[in-house]
């Protein structure tokens, strides 16, 4: 019996008979240079196969014909050349408690630095939209009292607060301590008493190493508290005698204590953050000190410093009776304004602490850089600027004026002139535009303004007039042999006094209207204003205006709106379509974009005394389309 070989060794014949093949097949190729080809020359003598056939090295190939050279290598915009680098390592942010400043021990010299909270880098992140604008302003986010350091502590930081939420003293120092600190702060309300630091914020000192790492430290805070009721009340719990609130701050969340407690510094640039929980009641700060033998430099003590906002005595403070200090400021797109209390003059029979008594009844008192003065019973006043860009200065050619709050803004407040103003900007001292005063009725406020006189339009002592406003249609009233009421629904008007109507010269522009007539139509007879036909219109000048024998004057911007030329003759009638005795009219031909101011000085004998004033146009040669600016003042008679 045959015995059948294994599997096993089956396959390791089939493998041995593999590997002989593969050393017979590389060892034919290496006596020929060439792996697995036989060599072979056509009569020309060039090789096949892609040997060496000229003894210099290259390798010719028919195949490919040398279309790859190893320096030609085709540009796909990759870096062959890259070179990888290791990127640095990221910065490590680790505790780092500093040693106490010797000089405490050692009985060194020590300074304090004092810094105001009003000036540090605020980070809002509350909700209510009004008094939360995650930009600090001194309106909005500043309370007022001359027993707070500076006068002002920060405000509007006693709501709930989310994370993220902070207060960020930054400065330089010479040294790493641990240091001695003091915080003027408030409690939240009475509801959390006592108020635990701990409980509603943390304080971090956040600063570098010599390696360029971030080092911090946290301040310990237990056991750090507020008695609500012991506090010193620093801001609002003012009332006039008849028992009103003065000032904007309420005094429930302004009740003040020191806080001492140690924090670190570091060489170099550090930050001290009072950083607030979402859990926990904000506080009030008024300042920061720091009480140390290091180098403290850097604190940028104008960082706030807001020349936006226009603070001004609105309420003059007497003896017994506290005043009103008012901030303004222009913010998103209108002024706001914050009323705080000025305290009484004397306290317990002392002048109170803040006040300077100047001499002959006048009190002064420094805030921000400035000093505000007043007269005790006394006007207040304020000093005011004319514009650069104001077409006339104040009167005697001034260029400020000192005038009393509330007194009223009169033609004589400016230097002669032969026009009447129709325009007055008001700025803040900022440049922001705050309103338009009116001759006769705009006050001077408490507070500096700038004014400037912007337009100039009308000689002393006219008016003006929505021209054609008597027609109920404000449509013209046709008149002459040609008259077809037909050719009245031909008119358009805009709105009343809508469009700026030049005159003769720049400055003369007044407000009007465009009267249009369009004359296109399949017959030319009907609808085209043909020479002689005339129009008229009625404007309400009031009861009785004009009257009989007495000379009225009227100026005329009339503009040009559209693509034709305009010949008209303009005159001033009494009744119907009647001309005066003697009046020839004012003609005037407008190419398209030209104005012209006319003034027409009539006085009637024809009709009775009227409530309007009655404006005849004559069409001195046909028009199809039309579109003439219409504006009018003028000066009645008495």
């Amino acid at each position: 019996m045959q015995k059948r070989k294994s599997r096993t060794g089956r396959f390791l014949s089939v493998l041995m008979m593999l590997l002989l093949a593969a050393s017979l097949l590389f060892g034919a190729a290496a006596c020929n240079g060439n792996p697995g080809s036989s060599s072979s020359s056509d009569s020309s003598g060039s090789s096949s196969s892609g040997q060496d056939s000229s003894g210099d090295g290259t390798i010719a190939d028919a195949t490919f014909e040398d279309a790859y050279v190893p320096d030609e290598r085709p540009d796909y915009g990759f870096d062959y050349d890259y070179d990888y680098e290791i990127p640095d390592p990221p910065l490590r942010e680790e505790e780092e408690i500093p040693e106490e400043d010797p000089a405490y021990t050692s009985g060194g010299a020590t300074k304090i630095t004092r810094m105001e909270a009003e000036n540090a880098d605020i980070n809002l992140q509350g909700t209510n939209s009004d008094a939360w604008k995650n930009e600090f302003n001194e309106v909005n986010n500043l309370a007022f009292d001359f027993r707070l350091s500076n006068k002002l502590c920060t405000r509007n930081l006693n709501d709930a607060w989310t994370n993220g939420a902070n207060i960020n003293f930054t400065f330089t120092s010479d040294k790493t301590y641990m240091v001695k600190a003091r915080a003027n702060l408030s409690a939240h309300d009475g509801k959390t008493n006592p108020y635990v630091l701990a409980n509603n914020f943390k304080i971090r000192s956040t600063g570098t190493n010599a390696q360029g790492d971030t080092v911090y430290s946290t301040v310990d805070l237990t056991d750090k508290t507020i008695d609500y009721p012991n506090a010193d009340i620093l801001v609002g719990g003012y009332t006039d005698s008849a028992g009103n609130a003065v000032g904007e701050a309420n005094e429930t969340y302004f009740h003040f204590a020191v806080i001492e407690f140690e924090v670190a510094i570091y060489a170099g640039e550090t930050t001290i953050t009072f950083d607030f929980s979402s859990n926990g009641k904000g506080c009030n700060l008024d300042y920061l000190e720091l009480e140390t033998s290091a180098n403290i430099t850097g604190w940028d003590d104008t960082h706030y410093e807001d020349e936006g906002t226009m603070w001004s005595i609105t309420q003059m403070p007497t003896d017994t009776e506290p005043g009103i200090f008012t901030a303004m400021k222009y913010i998103q797109g209108s002024t706001r304004s914050y009323k705080y209390a000025l305290p009484a003059l004397q306290t317990d029979g002392k002048l109170t602490a803040g006040y300077t008594y100047e001499g002959n009844n006048t009190y002064s008192f420094d805030f921000k850089g400035e000093s505000y003065s007043f007269t005790k019973g006394g006007e207040l006043k304020a000093e005011h600027s004319i514009h650069q860009d104001s077409l006339l200065k104040f009167a005697g050619g001034a260029t400020k004026i000192t005038k009393e709050a509330g007194a009223v803004l009169q033609d004589s407040d400016f230097e002669t002139h032969s026009k009447a103003i129709t325009n007055i900007n008001v700025y803040d001292t900022s440049g922001n535009f705050i309103g338009v005063a009116k001759i006769g009725s705009w006050q001077f406020p408490s507070y500096p303004v700038v004014l400037e006189v912007s337009q100039m339009s009308l000689p002393m002592g006219y008016n003006i007039y929505d021209c054609g406003n008597e027609q109920g249609s404000r449509k013209p009233q046709m008149h002459g042999d040609l008259k077809d009421t037909a050719l009245q629904a031909e008119f358009s008007r805009t709105a009343a006094l809508s469009t700026e109507i030049g005159g003769s010269e720049a400055g003369d522009e007044l407000m009007g209207s465009i009267l249009s007539y369009d004359g296109t139509g399949s017959d030319p007879g009907k609808h085209t204003l043909q020479a002689g036909l005339q129009f008229r219109l009625a404007t309400r000048m009031g009861t009785g205006a004009v009257k009989l024998g007495v000379e009225h004057s009227f100026i005329y911007n009339l503009e040009n709106f559209g693509e034709n030329e305009i010949h008209l003759r303009v005159n001033q009638v009494n009744a119907s379509n009647t001309v005066e005795a003697g009046d020839e009219g004012v003609e005037i031909v407008l190419r398209p974009g030209e104005s012209i101011r006319i003034q027409i000085d009539i006085s009637f004998a024809v009709g009775n005394a009227n409530n309007n004033a009655l404006t005849l146009f004559t069409v001195v040669e046909d028009i199809t389309d039309m579109k003439l600016g219409i504006a009018m003042a003028a000066k009645l008679g008495e």
